[in-house]
């Protein structure tokens, strides 16, 4: 492969950056909505901690 073709699948650090920040939001939702359900599930509705 030539020094100066650059392969499709490999993303640079600025692609990366705002990948993470694109997914950061709709994963956190995601793991928000699972603990809620895990403390429903124990029958605890609130989280005590906080």
């Amino acid at each position: 492969m030539p020094a100066t073709a650059q392969r499709p699948d490999r993303l640079d650090r600025s692609d990366l950056d705002d990948l993470a920040r694109r997914l950061a939001e709709p994963v956190g939702r995601l793991l928000r909505t699972e603990l809620r359900h895990g403390r429903e599930r124990a029958g605890r509705l609130h989280d005590r901690r906080r």
